[in-house]
């Protein structure tokens, strides 16, 4: 039977806050300094890319058979 109870978070440790206040604030100037990582991202695929590159193009059918293909085969083994 399911706990009627609501499921409460223990307090973190005040050193362990303080380390994640110091990190959220470290983010926060490095964002400032260097601006938005993502965007710098998109930045570069959009000016490196062309567009076409990251969709495939209709498929060539090869003309060669795989040796699995082929129905002769199944009975060598």
């Amino acid at each position: 039977m399911a706990s009627s109870e609501p499921v409460t978070r223990p307090e973190l440790p005040r050193r362990f806050d303080q380390r994640l206040q110091a990190h959220k604030e470290e983010v926060t100037r490095l964002r400032e300094q260097f601006g938005d990582p993502q965007e710098a991202l998109f930045f570069f695929i959009r000016d490196k890319f062309e567009l076409q590159s990251f969709f495939p193009g209709p498929r060539k059918r090869s003309r060669r058979r795989l040796d699995w293909d082929d129905d002769d085969n199944l009975d060598a083994w």
